[in-house]
């Protein structure tokens, strides 16, 4: 379903870099995401609304947390993919916000998998705009 001349991951200024860039290599996937350094706010917000969606990644141990990114991201009225768990403030927060969320455990890849495969049926990836 995905394809590197389609679909573009931008990790940016992820944080421990060196070490998913080695997991992305190993699971052969570098042509889909890149890791992109940091740049300035105004640049990141120019990205941000030029992007078909917008990610978050939270673990089921931050449950009672809600990322400010996520208000952010609800301000762009973008499509959010929300790797967290269904059950976390975060993913309850995402459903009251939009319509356009798609939630998916992060440590769930077949779930991970549906979603992303429901965003691109659902024609909000745009093939002409990679970024």
């Amino acid at each position: 379903v995905l394809e590197a001349s389609r679909h573009e991951f931008r990790l940016r200024a992820c944080g421990n870099q060196q070490q998913y860039q080695q997991q992305v290599e190993a699971l052969g996937i570098d042509d889909l995401v890149s890791f992109p350094g940091p740049i300035a706010y105004e640049q990141a917000l120019a990205e941000m609304l030029g992007a078909d969606a917008l990610m978050i990644f939270q673990a089921a141990t931050c449950n009672w947390q809600i990322p400010a990114k996520l208000f952010e991201y609800a301000k762009a009225q973008k499509p959010i993919l929300a790797w967290t768990d269904e059950q976390g403030d975060t993913a309850q927060m995402l459903g009251k916000m939009t319509n356009a969320g798609y939630v998916a455990p992060l440590m769930d890849a077949d779930k991970i998998a549906q979603c992303l495969r429901h965003f691109i049926d659902a024609d909000q990836w745009d093939p002409a705009n990679p970024g």
